[in-house]
C-alpha cells in the first residue's frame, strides 16, 4: 500500500518517496508540495506554465473565423512552434497537445483563408 505523503511525477506520473529530489523512474526533479505544483488531475489539461502553446490554442480557434483568419493563423503556428520547443524543453510545465492544436487549427484556417481574402480582394478589385 502506497502512502499519502508519496509525491508523484509530473512528466510520468510515478509515485516516489517523499524524500527524494528527483523521479525514480524517469529522473525528472519532483515539485514538492507548493501551491504551483498541479494538485488535481484536471489542472493537467490546461498548459498554464506554457503560455505560448495556450495561446497558440486560443488564437487557432479565433484564427477560423473568415477574413481576422489569415493573420491569425500565421501566429497561431509560429506560437505553436515556439509552445512545442518549450514543452520539449521542459516537459514539467505541459502544453504540447495544446500547441499541436494550435499549429493544425492555424494551418486549417490558412488553407481555408488564403483563398477566401483573393476572392474578396477580387471582389473589391471589380467594382
Amino acid at each position: 500500500m502506497e502512502d499519502q505523503n508519496n509525491i508523484y511525477c509530473t512528466h510520468c506520473g510515478e509515485s516516489n518517496k517523499p524524500n527524494l529530489d528527483r523521479c525514480e523512474k524517469c529522473n525528472t526533479p519532483l515539485q514538492q508540495n507548493t501551491k504551483d505544483t498541479l494538485e488535481t488531475p484536471i489542472l493537467w489539461c490546461v498548459p498554464y506554465k506554457n503560455k505560448k502553446a495556450l495561446i497558440s490554442y486560443y488564437v487557432g480557434i479565433v484564427a477560423l473565423f473568415p477574413v481576422i483568419g489569415l493573420p491569425l493563423a500565421v501566429a497561431s503556428i509560429i506560437l505553436g512552434r515556439k509552445g512545442t520547443q518549450h514543452a520539449k524543453q521542459f516537459p514539467e510545465k505541459g502544453g504540447k497537445v495544446h500547441a499541436w492544436i494550435g499549429i493544425i487549427l492555424g494551418a486549417v484556417s490558412m488553407i481555408y483563408n488564403v483563398p477566401l481574402s483573393i476572392l474578396i480582394i477580387k471582389g473589391i478589385l471589380s467594382n
